[in-house]
């Protein structure tokens, strides 16, 4: 009688010993599975920087580059971004912020400017015509226009192509 209530007493043990081992092997399969996430991602991020500041360190050498990271940006335009943009001092900008900032400032810049008379002479008068039609442009309407804006064109004279436009996306918009 003895014998024989040890066999389901052994077999229950070696049950519970699997049971452990089980947990303990899922638990480090969990932790393995975090730590390759981590690498991955880190790695994805690492490569797209360096692309970034391959791009933007040398975009009229090597304009094939600029066109294939255009191209790649169209066709996945939410994860191949270009993230990366250089202030006046040639210094990169990597974070949202900066890079907002730097097109602010650089659309300031193109489109602030003083009209100015060489003849002293000249006095220039403007008339403000109001007939009722000024409404403003709602955000929707300038993204739907940034869509619709043909690529592979040459940029105008504020050097602003029209990839940068539909890439930009809202960003552009609400600052447009």
């Amino acid at each position: 009688m003895d014998l024989l209530s040890r066999k389901p007493n052994h077999r229950r043990k070696r049950k519970d010993i699997l049971k452990d081992k089980l947990k303990d092997t899922e638990s480090m399969y969990e932790d393995q599975k975090m730590k390759a996430k981590e690498y991955v991602k880190r790695r994805k991020s690492e490569i797209k920087e360096c692309y970034d500041r391959r791009l933007s360190e040398n975009f009229r050498v090597n304009q094939k580059l600029f066109w294939y990271m255009a191209k790649k940006a169209q066709n996945n335009s939410e994860t191949s971004c270009v993230h990366v943009n250089k202030d006046e001092d040639g210094h990169l900008l990597n974070k949202e912020n900066n890079v907002k900032e730097r097109w602010k400032n650089n659309f300031e810049s193109v489109f602030a400017r003083e009209d100015t008379v060489a003849d002293d002479n000249v006095t220039a008068t403007g008339y403000i015509i109001d007939d009722g039609n000024v409404t403003e442009i709602k955000i929707d309407k300038i993204i739907k226009a940034l869509k619709r804006i043909k690529v592979g064109k040459a940029a105008g004279y504020d050097r602003v192509s029209s990839e940068m436009l539909r890439g930009g996306g809202g960003i552009v918009a609400s600052l447009l």
